[in-house]
């Protein structure tokens, strides 16, 4: 459908030989903020989907906006990750990546 998205939950292992290996793909998946990586790294996804998601369709009406002036108004919020800036989306990061 158009204007839908869904966040899927992939579950996955690394062996010994740095093979990674598939558990399963929920549909449904738990985001439960139970370390402090996941802390981190949890918000800073949903944020990041939002922006390639409703941020394109209900573009902000200010005038003249510019995305590098989100972070001066009052209600943004921003969800740092070590070794990445908040201007990059960490999902472009993943669509990048090479086999």
């Amino acid at each position: 459908r158009k204007y839908c998205f869904e966040v899927f939950g992939y579950d996955f292992i690394i062996d010994s030989d740095f093979y990674v290996w598939l558990i399963e793909v929920n549909h449904n998946p738990c985001l439960e903020e139970s370390n402090e990586y996941l802390k981190k790294i949890i918000p800073r996804m949903l944020d990041d989907t939002f922006k390639l998601t409703i941020d394109k369709i209900f573009i902000p009406s200010e005038k003249n906006y510019r995305p590098e002036d989100a972070r001066n108004f009052d209600n943004h919020v921003e969800f740092p990750v070590d070794g990445y800036s908040s201007d990059e989306n960490l999902w472009e990061h993943l669509m990048n990546l090479s086999p």
